[in-house]
């Protein structure tokens, strides 16, 4: 499995820890210890990795969700977060990037979700929200399958069943894609910094089937953008 941030990542993590048996891993995660630590820990080394990509009886697969729902989870639960890394190590860099004075923003406030795409279209970069094609390389490994966030419970049953996984262990938790509650906050993003995240994630919105109009017009945001 390519791992993404923001895509269900810590409800797969804790299955396969799950599948190892580790307890050391579960009481890790169970007191909050940071998720690329523990995904460290199962991941396999470069050797193993370049010998398990083209193996017969190795089944690849990646999961993805809607680009512009995965950045909107990245701003709401990592950058506005004050305890997390992505509020510590990007949020000060938010700010000057909006006004290098610092002067912007009242003391405390937090930036808005449209200042947080700018700095992304500025570079400024991130695990958890780094594109799919330059995390998992779809273009070069050969992937099984790819398995949307939207496809829900009945497309994690799938794949345990394909994979045999899910006679190993139970698949307790039911994932949900809830940032697209919070939509709305698109109707705030100017179209040219909307038309500047597209070309930025486009590979992302052209490999996995996206698409950035139908996701805008449900809540009617017209840009006349080539999309």
């Amino acid at each position: 499995m390519c791992f993404n941030y923001k895509v269900a990542a810590s409800t797969w993590l804790k299955y396969f820890v799950s599948l190892q048996h580790n307890s050391k891993l579960s009481d890790d995660l169970l007191t909050g210890k940071p998720i690329y630590k523990v995904s460290s820990v199962l991941s396999p080394s470069m050797s193993e990795l370049f010998d398990v990509i083209g193996g017969p009886n190795t089944f690849r697969f990646l999961l993805v969700r809607h680009p512009f729902d995965r950045l909107l989870s990245a701003y709401q639960n990592r950058v506005m977060d004050t305890s997390t890394d992505q509020y510590k190590n990007h949020i000060k860099k938010i700010r000057k990037s909006r006004s290098p004075m610092e002067t912007y923003y009242e003391n405390g406030e937090f930036p808005n979700y449209e200042d947080f795409l700018i700095y992304i279209t500025e570079g400024g970069t991130d695990v958890h929200w780094k594109p799919y094609w330059q995390s998992c390389s779809p273009c070069i490994v050969p992937y099984d399958a790819v398995l949307k966030l939207e496809d829900g419970l009945s497309g994690t049953k799938w794949l345990l069943q394909k994979t045999g996984m899910g006679s190993l262990e139970q698949w307790y938790d039911i994932i949900e894609n809830k940032s697209n509650k919070n939509i709305n906050d698109y109707r705030k993003v100017g179209c040219d910094t909307l038309e500047k995240i597209y070309r930025l994630y486009q590979f992302d919105f052209l490999l996995f089937d996206y698409s950035a109009t139908d996701y805008l017009d449900i809540i009617s945001v017209e840009c006349g953008l080539l999309f």
